[in-house]
């Protein structure tokens, strides 16, 4: 493997690297750039997801403790490694800088790197940390936008490279059984708790601020650091939530974004910051595959309550509400709706109305005495966590939360399903007589041309006429 001509030093990464104990960052970083270059399958989810097309026939070369021509060799500001994509005549190459544990990207060495790169013509700068971002072409850290005119700048988590790592081993999709092992082994050297790999475990410090302001009748400010800081952890979070649930379900549980949103990670922030200072509520929805709808999870600092819930569509080949509301029952376990509570959406205009569910599904009847002349639109079904103790604790928060969106989906989500019209009938057309002939008579015109010029065959004389013809 030859390195960059750019490069006057650069070993290949190596899946068992000889680094001092201490060299944590460095070691998680070549044991994941040698699984890049050695299983293919795994460098296509990893690299296309930064928009860069992985082919069947391209070579990933990576390395460890690169040294840039012109450049100190015995500097420590260098980044952790390199990956170099060969296809044809084609070349990509990234730098990559990883932290681990609670160390966090720091913008000006992050700075560096991206004028490092633009000088030596290295198309993007990866870091990888334990922050989350909704999507790779997100980040962390918010640099000088004039260093993003020639180089690329993508971030990922390590729990988004474990997750990877988890569906391509529990989908069985890669065959060689080589290849296979190595990502069995790499999995279980990132899930061991030495190498650092964490989720968000608490909100920030102005979490408990923010709620004591709300609280006391005061307002939250849309230019305030503590804002800022608690809806960037919360959209931290939410991405911890996914990722998580991706590994629960063995499949991508993707936080649902505006194209706004995924265009402008700074638009979201706006938009979060303004949510929450206008109606002191910060709101994620997650996409599971196959579902009937996305799980709304909600955190409310005015009522101090956790939210999650769902909603779908009433059937509409059914005319009574308790008929429509009876059609959800019975996709859900009637001894498991403890805590749980369904809105009721109406097609007109009329308040919605909202049920603990287990009282409901007593007498659903309720619903046709209702008075409103109106049929059941949808169905709300949610949880709600409404301890103030463990929803103001910064740590407490974030385990109630990671326990009750799973709670939610195992007992209701995994149930629902859309309503789905049946498929049309065929209508019999009456009005078509089709007459039979006898057996023993002959019929030789079958059509109007071989019957001749006969326009009695085909319409109607009229009775003035009548006599003429006879």
């Amino acid at each position: 493997m030859e390195r960059p001509e750019f490069l006057v030093r650069g070993e290949a990464a190596r899946l068992i690297p000889v680094v001092a104990d201490t060299s944590r960052e460095q070691r998680t970083a070549s044991v994941f750039l040698a699984i890049i270059a050695a299983v293919p399958d795994f460098a296509q989810v990893i690299i296309n997801a930064l928009g860069q097309r992985v082919g069947k026939r391209a070579t990933v070369n990576t390395f460890t403790e690169i040294v840039f021509k012109g450049e100190p060799s015995l500097s420590n500001d260098r980044p952790d490694g390199l990956i170099e994509i060969v296809s044809g005549s084609q070349r990509w190459t990234a730098l990559l800088e990883a932290k681990i544990g609670r160390d966090r990207i720091q913008k000006d060495q992050l700075e560096r790197y991206l004028n490092l790169a633009r000088e030596h013509g290295v198309a993007s700068v990866i870091t990888i940390s334990n922050e989350f971002v909704a999507l790779p072409t997100h980040h962390p850290v918010v640099v000088n936008k004039q260093l993003l005119r020639r180089v690329s700048l993508f971030h990922i988590s390590w729990s988004y490279v474990l997750t990877e790592a988890l569906l391509l081993r529990d989908n069985a999709s890669i065959s060689d059984p080589d290849q296979a092992y190595l990502l069995r082994e790499f999995i279980r050297f990132l899930d061991h708790e030495s190498v650092g790999v964490t989720g968000l475990d608490q909100m920030p410090k102005p979490w408990s601020q923010l709620i004591d302001t709300v609280r006391d009748g005061g307002t939250v400010r849309k230019n305030g650091e503590e804002a800022a800081e608690v809806v960037a952890a919360w959209h931290q979070e939410s991405r911890d939530l996914a990722l998580r649930f991706s590994r629960d379900v063995a499949l991508d549980v993707k936080v649902k974004l505006s194209k706004a949103h995924m265009d402008d990670q700074s638009v979201r922030l706006k938009d979060d910051i303004d949510q929450l200072s206008e109606k002191q509520v910060l709101t994620t929805r997650l996409a599971v595959p196959n579902t009937a709808g996305d799980i709304l999870v909600a955190a409310d600092l005015k009522a101090r309550t956790i939210r999650i819930g769902m909603t779908v569509d009433a059937p509409k080949d059914r005319s009574r509400a308790s008929a429509r509301f009876n059609w959800l029952m019975r996709q859900l376990k009637e001894d498991n709706l403890s805590g749980l509570y369904v809105r009721i959406k109406w097609a007109s205009r009329a308040k919605d109305e909202g049920y603990l569910l287990s009282k409901l599904a007593e007498d659903p009847k309720i619903l046709d005495q209702s008075g409103l002349n109106s049929q059941v639109k949808a169905f709300e079904i949610f949880l709600t966590e409404d301890s103030t103790q463990k929803f103001v604790g910064r740590r407490k928060f974030i385990e109630t939360l990671e326990a009750a969106v799973p709670d939610f989906y195992r007992r209701v989500g995994q149930h629902l399903k859309p309503w789905q019209a049946a498929p049309p009938k065929p209508k019999v057309n009456i009005d078509r007589v089709v007459e039979t002939k006898p057996n023993n008579v002959e019929t030789t015109a079958t059509s109007p041309r071989e019957r001749g010029n006969s326009h009695t065959d085909l319409l109607e004389i009229p009775r003035f006429l009548q006599r003429i013809v006879g």
